[in-house]
């Protein structure tokens, strides 16, 4: 589960720099560093003012990782865990914790810790929903960071225009045309930069960010409900049985079965609501179920908050586990 940079966006990026250099001089011309200075200056200065550094910081960590990462599919997650969990039980918790430890996956990395230190079932669930919803949060932050500066930068090639124009209006009292060049090159080329960057950059950065953390999202749930099933006591085979299921439920976008599921689930929610647990997790909750031959989702009580996913507690016979549905 290593995930490495891609190259071919970078090198192709490089080269169609580097041919527009070659074959075409005249973008030189395109290259004004007044220009420059009033839009990405000022938009850098109120992004500045308007957000702190750490959130600035965190922003250009997760587009970095959104350009730069490749993750693992939800196949491999769903490989990876029953193989850690095959290893809990066949060499102990030793071993466990040793290979957790080596794991690049930071989330996977703590679910596996905290299986290892003989964390309880709820305190693991609770600790892991404190780092989904902290990375929601993070996500959310960073589009709007990102949401903010694509229209700042627009606004900000509107204000050089309209200096570039005060500047034009004072070299009209000059007979001579070629002091009105400069004007004329700041009130096109801030335009032309507000408008480009914002468009061409940063809001494709900001939906891409968004679409990585939707999808890393998904890979958190499902490597918290792996590391839940090895807390249980689940049998690898049935934990790689239930990840697996889900990958391809996700992966295949079978809304008609998740749109099922959720309406069978709410159905069982309200006769059991008294029987909710709030914890922290904010997802669906997946658990098989032999006699309905299927996938069942328990969703959010009714009412509850969005980042919180409320776990039932099915009482059992002696001996038997609770289980988080």
């Amino acid at each position: 589960m290593v995930s490495r940079p891609p190259r071919a966006p970078v090198l192709f990026a490089a080269a169609a720099a580097a041919g527009l250099a070659l074959f075409f001089p005249a973008v030189r011309f395109f290259l004004d560093l007044p220009s420059f200075l009033i839009t990405v200056g000022g938009t850098a200065m109120v992004t500045l003012v308007s957000f702190s550094l750490p959130e600035l910081s965190r922003t250009a960590r997760l587009v970095m990782e959104s350009v730069r990462s490749s993750r693992p599919s939800l196949d491999e997650i769903a490989l990876a865990i029953p193989r850690l969990a095959a290893l809990y039980r066949r060499e102990g918790v030793k071993r466990l914790e040793a290979a957790g430890n080596a794991l690049a996956d930071p989330f996977l990395r703590l679910a596996i810790g905290k299986v290892a230190d003989w964390e309880s079932e709820v305190k693991i669930v609770e600790c892991l929903a404190d780092e989904l919803a902290g990375f929601e949060r993070e996500v959310e932050a960073a589009g709007r960071v990102l949401q903010m500066i694509g229209r700042l930068l627009p606004a900000f090639g509107l204000i050089g225009t309209l200096i570039s124009l005060v500047l034009l209006l004072r070299a009209t009292a000059v007979p001579d045309p070629m002091a009105m060049a400069p004007s004329l090159s700041l009130a096109l080329l801030t335009t032309l930069y507000g408008a480009l960057l914002a468009n061409a950059v940063v809001l494709p950065l900001a939906t891409k960010v968004d679409n990585r953390g939707e999808a890393r999202l998904v890979e958190m749930k499902m490597i918290a409900e792996g590391a839940v099933m090895m807390a249980r006591g689940e049998r690898p085979a049935r934990i790689a049985e239930h990840l697996t299921a889900l990958a391809r439920a996700v992966e295949g976008k079978k809304e008609r079965l998740a749109e099922g599921l959720r309406d069978s689930a709410k159905e069982r929610a309200s006769s059991d609501a008294g029987r909710w647990a709030r914890t922290g997790l904010g997802f669906y909750s997946w658990s098989a179920l032999p006699a309905a031959g299927g996938l069942s989702a328990t969703p959010f009580a009714p009412g509850a908050p969005s980042g919180r996913l409320r776990i039932q507690t099915a009482m059992r016979s002696p001996g038997s586990h609770t289980e988080a549905a």
